[in-house]
């Protein structure tokens, strides 16, 4: 009895306590109680981002409705609430409505909006008149009110009268009480939220790209390398396309070494890129980032290939340099405009640091392997030079070696006849039967395909499409899909026994190194027909011998 007694008392000094003290408590209740409820989804949420903010915004929505609701005795509310900045309101907690909201009447100033739209414009609350056969849950009247924060309004809480009474004065202060304490823990826990979320996005990052830099760098093959840059940007960064480009010094272009999903793309446009051709060539000559939201509204720089049928409408693209040189690019397209963002421009930066130092560490390795690979060759053709005085075998050999060290996609060995003084085709890889029975027998002529021959010197052609009079250089190579090609003269002192060549598909600019190496390779043939016409003539001799002797016998 006692203790219901004192809570009469208690009860009836809470509704004597004067209105300040009142809304002080209501005000603290409020704070304290959201604050609690946000907390609870922090946790609930754990670490994943984009649910905190979600969640945070729901259960503290309906918190603040109940808070809401309990200081006038009502029954009926929500809370819409912006949602990522956009203009429109999100319900995000309601109370007793079915499919009306209240929000969404029309403003009783009559200025052809919602009161929600009239409340925001404002910045100040609203008493409506409630319509039964609309809002039959409600009284008499409703109040929106606005949920406040320093750069403008960040929703509206809407609250009706308990049935058959109106809100007043007192319930109007009471609730404005309630929408600020709401809008400010409201407001801090979504700060809190957003906080966490981009301190957790960004270590999430930091991982990737740490797996990143590993996966680049897990390997010293420059194709798997290069592949693994592109996938591994993938993981960060959406896009549609992407390549990258090496910067070859000798030719001075780019050349793309690896791609992700733009082969046919590139089967148009070519592998090659010069300075200032495409965005590649921009990248190239500039140096410096670019990063173009909407394709078509930028005509300063264009692709390559400028064509409907490729809608590029997003790039991003970053110079590569390792210790100060420029080594190539790192390209991304998108097919949707305003693809790419500042930060995305970041990452691949991040990215490139590390691409850059691994695809140095993979020429440095792919060049010291590819030495192997020619010292082995040439150890190889040696061995075989020395052991056989079978011409067409050691001839063979070393025509197959040229393809493999030099890379081309075909070779031939032709072998100067003495009797004749024609040169004959004795070895070949890749070539076509046409070609061959073609090549069969060649003139030695001085601007002919023996050229090479004719002046003892080695003739090298990089693009025999960039000049019609070289075609006589090399009469069948339209046909046969030859672009680029070097005949090296077999030497032996200063006699020419043969010719070494070395066909290409496409443009080459050949080296010094693999000039080196094939004269080096041509050198090693000389060797072998020296050998095997030595051999030939010694046989012939000791036959000679032999039957000069056999007659002396008899005699």
């Amino acid at each position: 009895a006692s203790g219901m007694v004192a809570g009469l008392l208690c009860l009836a000094a809470g509704f004597l306590l004067p209105p300040f003290v009142d809304l002080r408590w209501r005000r603290v209740q409020v704070r304290r109680r959201l604050r609690a409820v946000g907390s609870r989804a922090g946790r609930s949420a754990g670490h994943v981002s984009a649910g905190l903010d979600e969640v945070s915004r729901r259960s503290l929505a309906a918190a603040l409705l109940e808070e809401a609701l309990q200081a006038v005795g009502a029954e009926v509310g929500e809370v819409l609430l912006r949602c990522n900045g956009a203009e429109g309101l999100e319900q995000v907690a309601v109370r007793g409505l079915q499919k009306a909201s209240l929000a969404a009447a029309p403003a009783p100033s009559g200025e052809g909006c919602t009161v929600a739209e009239w409340v925001i414009q404002k910045g100040q609350p609203c008493i409506c008149s409630s319509t039964p056969d609309v809002f039959p849950h409600v009284g008499r009247t409703y109040a929106v009110l606005p949920l406040r924060r320093a750069e403008g309004v960040l929703g509206v809480l809407c609250v009706g009268s308990p049935a058959g009474r109106a809100l007043g004065q007192r319930e109007l202060t009471c609730l404005r009480a309630v929408a600020e304490e709401g809008a400010a823990v409201l407001i801090q826990a979504l700060s809190t939220s957003a906080s966490a979320s981009s301190s957790g996005h960004r270590e999430e990052e930091l991982e990737v790209l740490g797996e990143i830099a590993r996966a680049i760098g897990a390997s010293l093959d420059l194709g798997v390398t290069l592949r693994n840059i592109l996938t591994s940007t993938r993981r960060l960064i959406a896009f549609d396309m992407g390549e990258v480009t090496l910067w070859d010094p000798l030719r001075r272009c780019l050349v793309t070494r690896g791609s992700l999903d733009a082969e046919a793309y590139h089967a148009e446009v070519g592998l090659t890129y010069r300075l200032g051709e495409g965005y590649s060539g921009w990248l190239a000559r500039n140096r410096q980032p670019l990063l173009i939201h909407d394709i078509p509204a930028r005509q300063d720089v264009r692709p390559k290939l400028d064509r409907s049928d490729y809608p590029f409408r997003s790039f991003l693209g970053i110079p590569l340099e390792s210790r100060g040189e420029f080594v190539g690019t790192l390209e991304l397209i998108s097919y949707q405009p305003a693809a790419f963002s500042e930060r995305d421009l970041e990452v691949l930066q991040t990215i490139g640091l590390h691409a850059a130092t691994a695809i140095e560490h993979a020429r440095l390795y792919d060049e010291a392997r590819h030495r192997a690979l020619e010292l082995a060759s040439l150890a190889r053709v040696s061995a075989t030079v020395s052991s056989s005085l079978d011409l067409d075998q050691v001839l063979r050999t070393i025509a197959a070696s040229v393809l493999e060290v030099v890379g081309c996609n075909r070779s031939a060995i032709f072998v100067l006849e003495e009797q004749t003084g024609l040169l004959r085709l004795a070895a070949a890889y890749g070539l076509s039967e046409t070609y061959v029975a073609e090549s069969q027998v060649l003139p030695v002529e001085v601007g002919g395909r023996a050229h090479a021959v004719a002046t003892g010197r080695p003739m090298i052609v990089e693009d025999i499409t960039a000049d019609p009079g070289l075609r006589r250089l090399a009469p069948l190579a339209e046909e046969e899909g030859l672009v680029a090609f070097a005949d090296f003269p077999l030497r032996l002192g200063e006699r020419v026994i043969g010719m070494l060549s070395a066909l290409f598909a496409r443009p080459h600019r050949f080296t010094e190194a693999e000039q080196d190496l094939l004269a080096a390779f041509a050198d090693q043939a000389a060797l072998a027909i020296e050998n095997a016409r030595l051999y030939i003539r010694t046989d012939r001799e000791l036959q000679r011998r032999a039957e000069a002797l056999s007659s002396l016998q008899r005699v």
